[in-house]
């Protein structure tokens, strides 16, 4: 069956559904047709309430990005969406400042156009948000990592001369290559009480 062949493939490009699981979504679907477009109408409504800043790189609901908006001393850069979902889930009754990388895989490490882009956006931030006096690489250590703090580090000093930042990373709770997103809530407090000046 030609649509039914076409609806399996359509679920099985979304991230992590595979051909079975596509094939069960798509029987689903069908013998609850009315639930199911019921469903997929509201999830239409909440992915259009919802937009991505494009200077910080997180998601924001209304008119303006609230994280780019808070008046904190210290913004947090974090590797992408994942490391900031465990962080907010842990650490909801704290109001902090991130930034997102939004590195995915190794090689964004290595994509000059990708970085430069990354600068501007961090730029455009700490420009909009004077308040700003330390920056937090709240990245998990590996050598790419040391890398990007390297060059940050050296380019917001020449483009921000007339300003002095603390930066800082995480000094030790994290194994080599481990994403922040795969801590406990105990770690993930003790790296943010346990950085190191660089």
């Amino acid at each position: 069956m030609k649509n039914l062949d076409i609806l399996i493939n359509e679920l099985t490009l979304w991230s992590s559904i595979g051909p079975k699981q596509g094939q069960r979504l798509a029987i689903e679907f069908i013998k609850n047709k009315k639930e199911t477009l019921n469903k997929l109408n509201k999830l239409s409504n909440l992915i259009n309430e919802i937009k991505l800043c494009n200077v910080c790189n997180l998601f924001y609901e209304g008119k303006e990005c609230s994280n780019c908006k808070l008046e904190k001393q210290v913004l947090y850069i974090i590797e992408n969406f994942n490391d900031y979902f465990k962080i907010y889930n842990y650490l909801q009754n704290q109001d902090l400042k991130f930034f997102n990388l939004n590195f995915n895989k190794k090689s964004d490490y290595l994509n000059n156009i990708f970085l430069n882009n990354i600068i501007l956006r961090l730029t455009k931030l700490l420009q909009d948000n004077e308040n700003v006096t330390k920056i937090s690489f709240f990245t998990p250590p590996s050598l790419e990592s040391e890398l990007i703090i390297k060059v940050f580090k050296k380019e917001l000093k020449k483009i921000f001369n007339d300003r002095k930042f603390l930066f800082t990373k995480i000094k030790i709770g994290v194994p080599k290559d481990l994403s922040i997103s795969y801590l406990n809530i105990d770690t993930i407090q003790y790296i943010f009480n346990n950085q190191e000046e660089i």
